[in-house]
């Protein structure tokens, strides 16, 4: 069993593209279609709440 030395990965300092999809004519990123829902609230009671706004 050879021990080899940890090699510390230098941090990049150019900040990480956005993982979310961009259009490739503007370079915008596309806003998905769910964007307008409120995905903190369960999926049952946004179907089942009355006092949410149709869909």
């Amino acid at each position: 069993m050879s021990e080899e030395p940890i090699v510390s990965i230098p941090s990049d300092p150019t900040p990480a593209p956005p993982a979310q999809p961009t259009d490739e004519k503007s370079g915008e990123v596309v806003c998905p279609r769910e964007a307008h829902l409120d995905l903190r609230l369960p999926i049952l009671e946004v179907l089942t709440n009355p006092n949410l706004p149709d869909l």
